[in-house]
């Protein structure tokens, strides 16, 4: 206290006249309180900071504290990105200045989302294009809808030159997805008029397609219908034993015959 503005405790018993009495304070220190970091030690989703960041250790009460962007964070795997963090089990972006006592600080990861580059080769997509993107965790059927050039067709995929149908759970990074075709199959129809092969097979059963890049030799092992005798094959109304491999596209196969002469007779 202060009396007429001298520090005083008493008003002594030789004072006379008006006194003014002044109360003299101080500001009091601000209460801090802990913060404590749940690392998740031990688990898939354990993190920690950057070696260049110092975390704060306590905070004042009163006053809001922000808590640290994710790029002070270092999950330990890979394949984990911070989500958000928490403050005493809440999501939260700061220490509120409503709080009054020791809090503990987490951060909740999600697993990373990764790009995927398709390299067709030359081929495009037939309908809907393939995801741009996968995620760590979730496996991905890559789609086989694919319209290759002229004389190919889609065969299966790649990545890193390995055969692949799918981006597994345990997959994690950016992928390039490589495209492999195969020489195309085009299907025949055969026009035979009656005749088989020699097995007894249709030809449309045992040779119902041929393959672009391989020479096709029309069968000559065949049983004529009575009264037919085997003349020539035409492909497409063009004579031809064997369909070159250059040809592509379906293509029609018709046995052209001759009738059989009579037989004749001797009369005596």
């Amino acid at each position: 206290f202060e009396i007429d503005g001298i520090a005083a405790t008493n008003i002594s018993t030789t004072t006379y006249g008006d006194v003014t009495i002044t109360l003299i304070t101080t500001e009091q220190a601000a209460n801090t309180h802990n913060i404590t970091y749940n690392y998740n030690t031990g688990t898939d989703d354990e993190w920690s900071f950057v070696t260049s960041f110092t975390a704060p250790t306590t905070f004042t009460e009163g006053v809001a504290l922000q808590l640290p962007d994710s790029t002070k964070i270092s999950p330990t795997q890979t394949y984990k990105e911070v989500d958000y963090f928490t403050v005493d089990g809440v999501r939260a972006t700061e220490i509120s200045s409503t709080k009054t006592s020791d809090v503990e600080v987490s951060v909740v990861l999600k697993n990373k989302t990764y790009n995927i580059t398709y390299d067709l080769d030359g081929g495009s997509w037939n309908g809907t294009a393939g995801n741009s993107t996968y995620t760590y965790g979730t496996s991905y059927t890559l789609p086989t809808n694919i319209k290759a050039v002229t004389t190919k067709e889609f065969d299966h995929w790649e990545i890193s030159g390995t055969a692949t149908t799918e981006i597994s759970t345990t997959d994690y990074g950016d992928k390039t997805v490589q495209a492999i075709y195969k020489n195309a199959t085009y299907d025949i129809t055969w026009v035979v008029n009656g005749a088989t092969l020699d097995t007894g097979d249709e030809f449309s059963v045992l040779y119902p397609t041929y393959t672009y890049g391989t020479i096709f030799y029309i069968p000559t092992n065949i049983t004529m219908p009575t009264g037919k005798t085997f003349d020539h094959w035409t492909i497409d109304g063009v004579v031809a034993t064997a369909i070159p491999d250059t040809t592509y596209g379906d293509v029609t196969i018709t046995l052209i015959t001759t009738e059989q002469a009579a037989n004749t007779h001797n009369i005596t």
